[in-house]
């Protein structure tokens, strides 16, 4: 009995990097541990003044610092842009993939990424995993956003940055 390989992926803008993305990065690294497969973790490179203020580099760069214990996991690749461009890059028939997500992109992804698979690359299976939701705790109803969290850093509003930023 041949077990699987499993490769764990996740994808995000991150500009700027949040709780939630913290969330998100946390449930990479524990799938990982739990199915004893790779985490890997990569970051838009969208860069523009007013909803990508921080260039690709930077994002890493902060990743890595904000979170040393994930350090390991965040990749600076210039050729992965997309989502797919990360299925593409971690493509292996023999392997068995697990995208982490944010509960509201859960359906669309496992629809959308099996779609491809077999025809763009290539997984033994693909699972999408849940996140788990916003913190409706920590900042009105919808949770954490990156607009907000831009927002606050644009008024100078320090302390409302600071809530919404990874521990």
């Amino acid at each position: 009995f041949m077990s699987s390989k499993h490769v764990v992926v996740t994808f995000g803008r991150a500009s700027p990097i949040t709780a939630g993305h913290q969330k998100l990065f946390d449930k990479v690294a524990e799938t990982a541990k739990k199915v004893g497969g790779e985490g890997h973790i990569h970051l838009s490179q969208s860069f523009d003044s007013k909803k990508n203020p921080l260039s690709h580099d930077i994002k890493v760069d902060l990743a890595k610092k904000m979170m040393p214990h994930h350090a390991k996991m965040f990749h600076n690749e210039k050729k992965v842009k997309t989502l797919f461009d990360v299925m593409k890059h971690h493509s292996d028939p023999e392997a068995e993939l697990h995208v982490i997500a944010g509960s509201d992109r859960v359906e669309e992804y496992k629809k959308k990424l099996n779609d491809y698979n077999g025809k763009d690359y290539h997984y033994k299976k693909i699972h999408v995993h849940s996140a788990g939701d916003r913190d409706p705790d920590a900042e009105g109803a919808e949770g954490i956003s990156g607009t907000k969290m831009r927002m606050h850093a644009a008024n100078g509003n320090f302390s409302e940055f600071k809530k919404g930023a990874p521990t």
